[in-house]
């Protein structure tokens, strides 16, 4: 599971960058949209300013604005289909930070468990050399009745974590 957990995390990260970045070149289309139709809108103003200075004439004016409205007519489709697209890539963006997240907490899970195993097998193993040190202590005490009394007597500390499971204060 560590690798798979680990390739997970990098999958994760992978489709969120990709999808972080479709999201940056859609809306940056979507701008693109929005400032020729600014533009458009611009060059409208522009042809109805010249007709009232008399600077240009109403019928091609007339056919300036028909051309800059079917423009507009467009962009504006682009634009609402554009709108919908990025809407559609936030979601995913959001999907995928979500996956993000997910597999970091699995990472972190899986992390403590590894953590968790090799502390029990350290304590296993003081376990053992403590055990095995109270036989010796028992051996080089001459004794003969397999008794540790008045021998060695653990801590306060180790016999309440032993007999009450509380954590022990060192």
């Amino acid at each position: 599971m560590n690798e798979n957990v680990y390739e997970l995390a990098v999958s994760a990260e992978r489709d969120h960058k990709a999808a972080s970045e479709a999201l940056a070149v859609i809306t940056s289309e979507a701008l693109a949209i929005e400032q020729r139709i600014a533009e458009k809108s611009a060059a409208r103003a522009q042809v109805i300013a010249d007709v009232r200075a008399g600077n240009l004439d109403e019928s091609t004016a007339a056919l300036r604005l028909a051309i800059i409205d079917e423009d507009v007519r467009d962009l504006q489709g682009l634009a609402d289909e554009t709108k919908s697209s990025v809407s559609g890539a936030q979601e995913q963006v959001e999907h995928t930070g979500r996956a993000v997240r997910a597999a970091t907490e699995r990472i972190a899970v899986y992390e403590r468990g590894e953590a968790a195993q090799a502390l029990d097998r350290q304590i296993l193993n003081l376990e053992m050399k403590l055990l095995s040190a109270l036989i010796e202590r028992y051996r080089a005490s001459g004794k003969r009745d397999d008794s540790l009394w008045k021998l060695w007597s653990p801590s306060e500390a180790l016999r309440a974590a032993v007999t009450a499971y509380r954590l022990p204060t060192v």
